[in-house]
Order: structure tokens, then C-alpha cells, then sequence
């Protein structure tokens, strides 16, 4: 290894490129990084250190400015592409699906926090969770699918009925509810089109004018 803080050169960068290549260095490498991460007070000691280098304004510039590098390299972006394609296919069936759904539930959550109401922190837990719901998506959401979906996460137990979907259709109560959680959040229900009235009489009217 080069003393610390002098540069690396470009033949030891090569060299352990070669020796990271090698499947038995990688899985060496891997485990013994699984028992020094282990240790309680290495872990410590690690974490106390990471954040005394990131309280350093030029310390996070540095990191900044060569993440913004790396990034921009088309090789580096065609090497994560390629890294992620092959991580991807490791993956069986199962362990895709959790990923998913850990990604879809993130997403979710993270648009719905960018939309929350000034005094979130100060409405009832079930106002909350309903407004999480609301949130999670920018499009309509019906009442029905909103009982699903609460139905579906199992946080929040429907007090009206037996179910959300069952109540929000016929309950009062767990309307009135929603329709207030709705105006919080800014995500109003449909507002009902004006049906059109047809006279009856119409047509017999003007069927008996087109024979004069």
C-alpha cells in the first residue's frame, strides 16, 4: 500500500482492479469486511470519524465535486448500468418483488411528504395516515379505491364499519371524515356533473309539429 496521503498510481490502481476480478479475493474481502463491521466500537469509532470529515465545508465540496464528476463520465455511467443489470438478474423472483414494493412504498412516501400541510404534526393520527394516502398520488383518488388501500396497509382500523371500502360507501361518518381529510390536503373528491332533464313530452311534441 502507499504511505497515507500520497496519490495511488495508475499500475497499483490497475493492480487491484486485476485482484478484485478474481472471485475468491472479492469473497474474502466480503467477509472479512462482515467482521470488522461487527464490532460495536469499530463502528463507532467509524461513524465518529465520518461525521468530523463531513463538517468540513471543503471536505464536502471535495465529495461533491467528484460525485458531480463521476456522474457525468459516460463510461462510470455505463459501468453502474451494467452493475445494476447484473445485480438485477442475481435477484430471484421473490427478492425482485420486495424490491418493488420497497421502492414503489418509498416513492410514495416521499411525494407525499412534499405535499403535506403546514400543521401536519398537529392533526389527529388518522387524519395523517388518510392524508398519506391522498397524497401518494397526484390523480384522482376515489373513495373506493382509498378503502382499499387503507384496508390493504392494515395501519389504521376502521371504527364505522368492517371494513374502509364498505364504510366509505355507506357510513356517514367515515364520508364526512374523508371529505374533511380531503379539504386538509387539497385533494377534493369529483365534483357530480348536472344531469341533463329530458321532457318526456319533447319528442311527442315534435313528432306531431313535423306532420303540420
Amino acid at each position: 500500500m502507499p504511505p497515507k496521503g500520497s496519490k495511488m498510481s495508475p499500475a497499483h490502481r490497475a493492480a487491484i482492479r486485476r485482484a478484485l476480478n478474481r472471485p475468491e479475493v472479492r469473497q474474502k474481502r466480503s467477509e472479512s469486511g462482515k467482521v470488522a463491521w461487527s464490532d460495536p466500537e469499530l463502528l463507532a469509532q467509524q461513524r465518529k470519524r465520518m461525521e468530523g470529515q463531513w463538517k468540513d465545508p471543503a471536505y464536502r465540496q471535495r465529495r461533491h465535486a467528484g460525485m458531480l464528476k463521476v456522474a457525468a463520465d459516460p463510461k462510470e455511467c455505463k459501468r453502474k448500468s451494467k452493475r445494476s443489470k447484473q445485480n438485477w438478474a442475481r435477484k430471484s423472483p421473490e427478492e425482485r418483488a420486495v424490491w418493488v414494493k420497497n421502492l414503489t412504498t418509498e416513492n410514495r412516501a416521499r411525494a407525499a411528504r412534499g405535499n403535506r400541510p403546514a400543521d401536519w404534526d398537529e392533526k389527529p393520527i388518522e387524519w395523517r395516515i388518510i392524508g398519506t394516502e391522498l397524497l401518494s398520488q397526484e390523480n384522482y383518488m376515489s373513495n373506493a379505491e382509498l378503502g382499499r388501500r387503507l384496508d390493504a396497509s392494515r395501519i389504521l382500523t376502521c371504527p364505522y364499519g368492517e371494513d374502509w371500502k364498505s364504510a366509505l360507501s355507506k357510513s356517514r361518518p367515515a364520508i364526512t371524515l374523508v371529505s374533511n381529510v380531503r379539504t386538509w390536503v387539497n385533494r377534493p373528491g369529483k365534483i357530480p356533473t348536472e344531469k341533463k332533464v329530458v321532457n318526456p313530452l319533447g319528442s311527442k311534441i315534435a313528432a306531431q309539429s313535423s306532420l303540420f
